[in-house]
């Protein structure tokens, strides 16, 4: 093929040569490029809580879609979404599980990675709490586990309840 710029006429085929493998200077300019072709992407989990407001009430219905993308049709071997508690500070740390569901490639007919809605009405207790030794938090955790014992998770934190911590006593 020719090329014609200026009243000359050059050919591509020589001007520029396509290798098989990266040149040496293109390797000392960037090292790292042969590895991209092992890099895998994480898959890329996301929740969205519908009616969100600064806080949730007990016994308000908690509404969520979940979705995985960035990964194949058959990477994805099982996924759990859950409601859940924990507590985080002094002391021992503890979690409650309010809500779980678990899908199995093997028993879904369906494709792991689409999206997803469940409903859940949220508790009476425990409230969520920030205090300056002991905080109770709440959250949505999705987990796909994929092969070779890998997982990704994400958490989507959430106030149950609207209590704000007295400043002026200390956590039992």
């Amino acid at each position: 093929m020719a090329v014609s710029t200026h009243g000359e006429s050059r050919d591509v085929a020589t001007r520029f040569s396509i290798l098989p493998y990266p040149s040496d200077s293109f390797r000392r300019v960037f090292p790292f490029a042969g590895l991209c072709n092992n890099l895998r992407m994480e898959p890329l989990l996301s929740i969205q809580l519908f009616e969100h407001m600064p806080f949730y009430r007990p016994g308000d219905t908690l509404k969520c879609d979940y979705q995985i993308d960035a990964v194949g049709v058959g990477e994805i071997q099982a996924v759990e979404a859950s409601v859940l508690w924990y507590t985080e500070g002094k002391g021992d740390e503890d979690m409650g599980i309010h809500f779980f569901e678990r899908r199995i490639a093997a028993d879904e007919p369906a494709d792991l990675r689409e999206l997803k809605h469940f409903e859940v009405e949220l508790p009476n207790s425990p409230l969520s709490y920030a205090g300056a030794l002991v905080q109770v938090l709440w959250c949505v955790r999705l987990r796909a586990f994929l092969p070779k014992g890998k997982e990704s998770a994400l958490d989507h934190p959430f106030q149950l309840g609207s209590l704000v911590p007295n400043k002026s006593t200390s956590d039992e």
